[in-house]
């Protein structure tokens, strides 16, 4: 067991260097990779293409994640450093937050540069900020570890409450959605189709005269309580309905021989 874990060491850090000097190389001032003619291309068609406030929005994006994974890892190496926030300011995880900002503001006064009485007060006083702001960010990396889940829930509490004062942007936004899609139903069902059929009677009055009488004819039926047929198809020519619907056409001349009294 001691030989494995003496021939393990040295292969695990053989490993780390290797990946810390693929990463420098890669990453690092002299970058090692070199795009090739293809990926040029892509590049420069990428660039011609894309809308400047495109390529403006992908750049924030990429500039908050980076910005946003710098300060995780900075979170990471203080916790592996210190520890917990709330045991550097001497609370229990369990603590509420009512009782982390009053330990807060008693520490403040021991650990300023300006009230301490020891030379380290500085960097003690720093510790305790690093450890505060991180206690009371709900979206901190020791929050997202669920290292304290009640206080990190009564934080997200306080965040719905201070949300809660948007109430009149949301009702805003909600009225103004809701005028923009009366104006689209209103324009869609008046300005369009009667546009639509203004445009049938001018440029095929005989047709839209058809129509009309159609529908008129269709009224009249409804009125009287007789059956309407209201299929699209009937509107076609004969030989048109012969063609498709050659079944409805089979009795027509035994139909035309009865009326004639034949």
């Amino acid at each position: 067991m001691r030989r494995w874990t003496a021939s393990a060491a040295p292969a695990a850090v053989q490993r780390q260097s290797c990946l810390l000097a693929l990463r420098c190389a890669t990453t690092g001032v002299q970058h090692s990779y070199k795009p090739g003619c293809f990926v040029l291309a892509l590049r420069s068609l990428f660039v011609t293409l894309t809308p400047t406030s495109l390529k403006r929005r992908i750049a924030i994006r990429m500039q908050t994640g980076m910005e946003r994974t710098e300060e995780l890892e900075r979170q990471l190496q203080w916790l592996q450093k210190h520890g917990s926030p709330l045991q550097v300011m001497g609370l229990p995880n369990h603590a509420e937050l009512a009782e982390v900002r009053a330990r807060y503001r008693s520490l403040v006064l021991e650990t300023h540069p300006d009230t301490a009485k020891n030379t380290t007060g500085e960097s003690e006083y720093a510790i305790l900020q690093t450890a505060y702001k991180m206690s009371v960010n709900p979206a901190s990396l020791w929050h997202q570890n669920g290292a304290s889940p009640a206080l990190h829930r009564q934080l997200l509490q306080t965040s719905k409450k201070s949300l809660r004062r948007l109430d009149r942007v949301h009702v805003f936004a909600t009225f103004s959605y809701a005028v923009m899609l009366a104006i689209g139903v209103f324009f869609s069902t008046v300005v369009v189709s009667n546009g639509l059929e203004a445009a049938l009677k001018f440029f095929d009055p005989e047709f839209y005269h058809f129509m009309v009488q159609q529908e008129k004819e269709e009224d009249r039926k409804r009125a009287a309580g007789e059956v309407v047929n209201t299929d699209p198809k009937r509107l076609a020519p004969t030989a048109v309905r012969r063609l498709l619907f050659p079944g409805q056409f089979i009795h027509e001349g035994d139909e035309g021989k009865a009326r004639r009294g034949e």
